[in-house]
C-alpha cells in the first residue's frame, strides 16, 4: 500500500505534489540521513490525516440527513476549516533547512533515490512560497 504525501499549509489548503504525488518520498532513508546531518528528521513534519478528520468528525459529526446540497457543501467547507484547528504546525524556514540539507546529503556521500529527491524539491517550493506569507506547514500522509 503506497503512503501519499501531500503540504498542507494553514488556512491555505492542501498542496500536492507533482512526479509520484508523494509516493515514493522514503521516509526510511531521509531520517536516519537527516540525524547524521542534525536537522529535523521529515517525519517530524508529518501530521497523519486520518488524525486530522477524526479530529473533524469528533467536533463536527456527520452531514445532517436531508441536508440540501449547499448545505452539503457549506458542511464541507467547514471541515477544511477545522483541519486547520489540529496541531501541530511548523516554521516553514524549518522544513527548508531540513529539505536542503537532505538534498544536499553528506560528507561521506550519502544521497537519496531520484524519487525521493524530486518530492523534496516539490516540497521545497510550496515551502518558500510559505515562508514568504509566513505561513506555518505540515506534512499530511494518507
Amino acid at each position: 500500500m503506497s503512503v501519499l504525501t501531500s503540504v498542507r499549509l494553514r488556512q491555505k489548503g492542501t498542496f500536492e505534489l507533482g512526479g509520484s504525488g508523494g509516493k515514493d518520498l522514503d521516509f526510511e532513508a531521509a531520517d536516519p540521513m537527516a540525524k547524521r546531518l542534525r536537522v529535523t528528521p521529515l517525519s517530524k513534519f508529518v501530521y497523519f490525516i486520518d488524525a486530522e478528520l477524526a479530529h473533524v468528525g469528533k467536533v463536527l459529526g456527520d452531514v445532517p440527513g436531508g441536508a440540501s446540497r449547499k448545505v452539503e457543501e457549506m458542511w464541507l467547507d467547514l471541515q477544511h476549516a477545522l483541519l486547520d484547528e489540529v496541531g501541530p504546525w511548523h516554521d516553514p524556514a524549518e522544513g527548508l533547512r531540513t529539505i536542503d540539507t537532505l538534498l544536499e546529503g553528506t560528507p561521506q556521500g550519502d544521497k537519496l533515490d531520484a524519487n525521493t529527491v524530486a518530492d523534496l524539491k516539490a516540497i521545497r517550493r510550496i515551502l518558500q512560497r510559505a515562508k514568504r506569507s509566513g505561513t506555518p506547514f505540515r506534512l499530511s500522509q494518507s
